[in-house]
């Protein structure tokens, strides 16, 4: 075959796949994003559910009306809200072969009073892991997303709960005091944002940083997850940590440990809540102090001595 013949082959399989590329592009739709924010959300697979209302400005779950985690919930929202379709893959209804039979299939709802915003049936991962099969507002057609969604994460209510302790800004702290081994100690904050004192420790001055990452720690503290079972009364206290706010608004969290000595886990009960958290005992141990004097600013002598001290031991 001459020249001629091999750029004429080569124009009509440009033109192929150019005409099968754009096919495909032309049945797959831009789906508009919902502007409207949902008051309701639920998300449904065989006879299992979860639902989110408003309720006094916040996410509730449930029945229970658990607190949810606001940000987890605006994610999952927009990631529903803001759909983006990356092709058609087939407009016949054989549902059963991309896990979107009403077995299998999970199904969201985002509603803004009585009316449905958006509809989206959620079924298989594509086998190369990149993509999810989804039916859109009860229509047949079966697209795929980039957006990847799971029922074990996507319907597991923990990964919705407000798992945050501690509500109270770390700026409007006035004080903390904790109790450990019978011993008691109180850090208050000084006219300056920074400043802390310690009666226990009378005029000394106190090393900045490690009372703000003491303090940190605790404004910081988020559950692994929750006790749903009643903390016998003979499990001994292990910590009690008191946070007042400069509005006078006052928190206690009770550590005790939480179920088998193995777990290595602590249940924290809040003054401010009615449900009781559980936390690992690596977070646990930062509110256990022995030694109070550790949070002493260290004079340049005694920084001068340890350092000496380290190169000693090299």
């Amino acid at each position: 075959m001459n020249k001629k013949i091999y750029a004429s082959i080569a124009v009509i399989l440009f033109l192929v796949l150019y005409l099968l590329f754009k096919n495909n592009d032309s049945d797959t739709p831009e789906l508009k994003p919902v502007k409207a924010e949902p008051d309701y959300i639920l998300i449904q697979k065989g006879g299992s559910k979860i639902f989110f209302q408003r309720g006094g400005g916040h996410w509730l779950i449930n029945e229970a009306e658990y607190p949810a985690d606001e940000n987890a919930v605006a994610d999952f929202t927009d990631r529903i809200k803001n759909l983006k379709l990356a092709g058609l893959i087939s407009n016949q209804p054989y549902y059963a072969r991309f896990g979107l039979d009403p077995e299998n299939e999970m199904i969201v709802i985002l509603k803004k009073g009585d009316a449905v915003i958006r509809k989206l049936s959620i079924g298989s991962t594509a086998s190369t892991g990149r993509h999810t099969f989804v039916r859109v507002d009860d229509k047949p057609e079966v697209y795929q997303t980039e957006e990847l969604f799971s029922a074990d994460s996507d319907m597991n209510i923990n990964e919705y709960r407000d798992k945050k302790i501690c509500k109270i800004n770390e700026k409007d702290i006035a004080s903390v005091s904790v109790s450990y081994r019978g011993k008691n100690f109180t850090f208050s904050r000084g006219e300056e944002p920074d400043v802390w004192k310690c009666p226990e420790l009378g005029d000394a001055a106190l090393d900045k940083k490690k009372v703000s990452s003491f303090v940190s720690s605790i404004v910081s503290l988020r559950a692994s997850d929750f006790a749903e079972t009643p903390i016998l009364p003979a499990a001994p206290q292990a910590a009690e940590i008191t946070v007042k706010s400069k509005s006078a608004a006052e928190l206690v969290l009770t550590l005790k440990r939480y179920g088998a000595a193995d777990k290595n886990e602590y249940v924290v009960a809040s003054s401010d809540s009615k449900y009781q958290f559980i936390i690992e005992e690596w977070k646990a141990k930062k509110f256990f102090i022995e030694n109070i004097s550790e949070y002493k600013e260290e004079k340049k002598e005694e920084k001068k001595e340890k350092e000496q001290s380290k190169d000693g031991d090299r």
